[in-house]
């Protein structure tokens, strides 16, 4: 950051007597890529803007040379706006989105690069309209969604980072068609977000983790309780061995066990004929679930918050136990 500011300081000192093109442009979105990394939100989106200003500029002497640079710098901005996650931010986010999604569709020579940038403007689209909310949020955050699906599908087999998109929009999919109600249609989402993600060439198992963990929730939902079992044990299974250095496989075990403890209390609730035997092990399962969460939770204290609800609910149910 700090050579970035000497830069652009020698460049304010100098400049009118140098031909250096764009380089005060992309040097302003790299302070901006700076200043998003170390979380100061209103200083990114001020080197963003100075970004867009400057190659608006230079656009007006070459009129859609700088076409693909401004679409990318208002998906930085769309990016940015979209963390701070208040309603009237995230409508200009959505604005961001769309001035980017227009001007890559207008860019007549895309590459794969290109139509994974527009595929995933498309999906930034839909998470926000997803966090926006209310049934119109929802309607659109799907149509959104589909438009990365159909962007991305083409390039998923050849093009690891749009195939990479194409997982996330398929993960996206499910988790509105879940709020939407549509357990059937959040179900097969996933599904095909698991599918898809077999044709990465990296995919971590904290990844695979959280997509099994959606596919659980949905077949939950969907009143499947056995299709949600293996993919909970499946979460477990894959898990087992980055659960304590890997804050999103932990939390992906946590939940897990949660969620595994309240199919077991639903099932004593309705046991009320079994023997004592039945009940007992099954009071004993759900304690062994409660157990290992929380002492997953514990070795994690003082290094990580995420697991803050997960525990929560958790100890409520030890102290219910």
């Amino acid at each position: 950051l700090a050579h970035c500011e000497r830069a652009l300081e020698s460049i304010r000192q100098t400049g009118d007597f140098l031909d250096i093109g764009d380089l005060p442009v992309r040097l302003q979105l790299a302070r901006g890529h700076l200043y998003e990394a170390l979380g100061m939100g209103n200083e990114a989106l001020q080197s963003y803007q100075a970004a867009i200003n400057g190659w608006q500029e230079l656009d007006q002497k070459t009129p859609g040379r700088f076409a693909v640079e401004l679409a990318g710098v208002w998906m930085n901005c769309g990016n940015v706006l979209r963390k701070w996650g208040a309603a009237p931010v995230l409508t200009e986010a959505v604005r961001a989105y769309d001035r980017c999604v227009t001007l890559l569709t207008g860019w007549t020579e895309k590459t794969n690069d290109h139509r994974n940038m527009l595929g995933g403007a498309w999906l930034n689209r839909g998470c926000t309209f997803h966090r926006i909310g209310g049934e119109a949020g929802l309607a659109e955050a799907v149509r959104s969604l589909d438009e990365a699906i159909t962007t991305l599908q083409p390039l998923a087999d050849e093009h690891d980072p749009a195939c990479r998109n194409l997982t996330f929009a398929w993960t996206n999919r499910g988790l509105v068609c879940l709020d939407r109600g549509d357990a059937a249609s959040a179900v097969q989402a996933q599904e095909r977000a698991l599918a898809v993600s077999e044709r990465l060439a990296v995919l971590l198992a904290s990844e695979r983790a959280g997509m099994t963990l959606n596919l659980a929730q949905a077949r939950l939902v969907a009143a499947d309780e056995a299709g949600a079992l293996t993919a909970f044990h499946s979460v477990l299974a894959s898990t087992s061995g980055s659960a304590e250095s890997d804050p999103m496989a932990a939390d992906s075990a946590v939940q897990t066990r949660h969620a595994l403890a309240m199919i077991l209390l639903r099932r004593l609730e309705t046991s009320a004929d079994a023997d004592a035997e039945t009940r007992i092990e099954l009071v004993a399962e759900v304690g062994d679930h409660v157990e290992d969460g929380l002492a997953l939770i514990r070795r994690w204290e003082g290094r990580s918050g995420w697991f803050r609800e997960s525990g929560v609910r958790l100890y409520e149910l030890g102290a219910w136990l």
